[in-house]
């Protein structure tokens, strides 16, 4: 009887398996269907674009990478903005402020160090932007993504958590920086 369980339950394993090419990928070596999941190519064209969109914004980039419903969260903008620091607040609500906020900012000399993990609907890559003059600053993003049109090339973000060390931003544009006690 034991022996009939065990081959009850190795068939069932690799019919499931041949029913479903797309897996879990990862260590079982599944495939990944590239319109449901994030991709390494597609994570990787989600992070150059968000790096494009902060180095040298276009509207028409912000119109093929953003979804409609993008919401960007950071409390180093708001820093930077005089606004409070609210962690559940964002910075750009709305896809349109968002573009409106960026498209107004200049050139920033962001490079991506890495992608340091992506799965179906999240990656997060750091990254860092020398303004010279030993104001190196170093930053967080952890981008939420969306596929609306259900393509393997369609995906776009929809969500932007960003930190990076703001103090030093600020001291880059051009603020003084006063240490405690001085």
């Amino acid at each position: 009887m034991r022996s009939f369980a065990v081959a009850a339950a190795a068939a069932t394993l690799l019919s499931s398996a041949a029913a479903a090419p797309w897996g879990a990928g990862g260590l079982w070596g599944g495939k990944v269907n590239p319109a449901k999941c994030l991709t390494k190519d597609s994570a990787t064209y989600l992070a150059e674009g968000f790096q494009g969109l902060i180095v040298a914004y276009t509207t028409a980039n912000a119109e093929t990478l953003l979804a409609d419903d993008l919401v960007d969260y950071s409390n180093s903008i708001k820093a930077l903005q005089g606004f409070p620091v609210d962690p559940f607040t964002p910075v750009f609500p709305t896809k349109a402020a968002f573009e409106q906020g960026q498209g107004a900012q200049p050139s920033v000399p962001l490079e991506i160090l890495a992608i340091d993990s992506f799965n179906c609907q999240n990656l997060t890559l750091r990254w860092d932007a020398n303004f010279g003059n030993g104001n190196l600053v170093a930053g967080i993003t952890h981008l939420t993504a969306s596929n609306s049109k259900g393509q393997s090339d369609t995906w776009q973000i929809s969500a932007i958590y960003t930190e990076f060390d703001s103090l030093t931003w600020f001291k880059a544009i051009g603020g003084t920086v006063t240490p405690p006690g001085q």
